[in-house]
């Protein structure tokens, strides 16, 4: 009870762990990684990935982007050893990546969170999105030249829904982002409807039975002001985790087009296509099997907390401060390898299971 909390500074996580700056070239690539994708100023040497926000999607763009710097890392060696200091140490003992891609070109199965879709999972216009500010300027010929990598990237964007609801990839280069990218001059118009209205229109025209599943829109404001960039993509192809890896890839192709390059991002060494497969082989083995008795057991006096009726919705919110705010930003997200959304999400099934929750 000593301490005058609301007299402490605001916390700044730039200035963790700064005690030493880089004493090698692996640090100082290491630290630059870090700060690159959490999307801070500066890393210290000893900052640790998870305090500083890192989670499971963002360890992933660690290891691809020291890949493109020379350092050979895994996801897993992120996990376990998590600042710069002590990876740099592993960079010349750490195993080389496998060089072999995985195209991922052909038929893929549906996975059970497809089937749970349902009548969704194909019906035109079912998507997610996402707007982010663009500076005056932008280059349409390089934004367009950064949607084809992207689409060449990753695999379900040139995805097409075929008869018999057989769910097909195809090869990189198949899908023309020319006619995917769309400019909008905003003219006098107010700029947030507008986008808003662009957005709506775009998501329409998303079909993957016609193997349209992402569209970019530029709202352009001009050369007096910032505009919108609008990036829709059928929710077949995404999730709301994967907008961390492909607005991260949009940008990084867009600034090596712009800068005179040809944009290519660091290829998919396991496929989409695989990566279901696997999910399917486990869903079915033994072990997983041998559970579900257990499972229905557990459910079935189950009954739903929240009962909507018929066009109604629920909404919770709640304000954090104190003790608890500081854990959830400081603490918790190192102590449980993921990020604040994550153990908030966690905090909220606890509250509405009737638990006290993590917080």
């Amino acid at each position: 009870g000593k301490v005058d909390r609301r007299a402490l500074p605001e916390p700044d996580f730039t200035s963790k762990s700064v005690d030493r700056t880089p004493s090698t070239e692996a640090e100082r690539i290491l630290c630059g990684v870090f700060a690159d994708v959490l999307g801070l100023e500066r890393v210290g040497v000893e900052d640790s990935f998870f305090e500083l926000g890192g989670d499971s999607i963002s360890s992933m763009q660690v290891a691809a982007r020291a890949r493109r710097e020379g350092i050979s890392l895994t996801p897993r060696l992120v996990f376990e050893h998590r600042t710069p200091g002590r990876l740099a140490v592993l960079a010349d003992d750490a195993p080389a990546p496998s060089s072999t891609v995985d195209s991922g070109v052909g038929e893929i199965p549906w996975t059970p969170v497809m089937r749970a879709l349902g009548d969704d999972a194909l019906r035109p216009g079912f998507a997610q999105a996402r707007v982010v500010v663009t500076p005056a300027g932008l280059d349409l010929d390089a934004l367009t030249k950064a949607l084809q990598a992207v689409l060449d990237t990753h695999d379900l964007l040139r995805l097409r829904a075929e008869s018999g609801g057989r769910l097909v990839v195809a090869a990189p280069g198949a899908v023309d982002a020319a006619g995917l990218v769309t400019r909008v001059s905003a003219g006098a118009e107010d700029i947030g409807e507008l986008t808003e209205h662009e957005a709506r229109t775009a998501a329409g025209t998303l079909d993957p039975s016609a193997g349209i599943v992402a569209r970019l829109v530029w709202v352009d404001a001009g050369n007096a002001g910032q505009g919108r960039l609008v990036f829709v993509a059928h929710h077949l192809a995404v999730d709301a985790v994967s907008w961390g890896i492909l607005l991260p890839d949009l940008r990084a192709a867009y600034d090596e087009a712009v800068a005179g390059g040809s944009p290519a991002l660091e290829p998919v060494t396991t496929s989409y296509r695989r990566w279901a497969g696997r999910l399917i082989e486990q869903a079915s083995n033994e072990e997983t099997v041998a559970e579900l008795d257990r499972w229905v057991a557990l459910l079935e006096d189950a009954k739903p907390v929240l009962e909507p009726r018929a066009g109604q919705s629920h909404s919770w919110s709640a304000t954090l401060s104190g003790p608890a705010a500081r854990a959830l930003v400081s603490r918790l997200p190192g102590a449980f390898h993921c990020g604040v959304r994550e153990v908030l999400l966690a905090g909220l099934a606890g509250a509405v299971d009737g638990g006290a929750g993590m917080l």
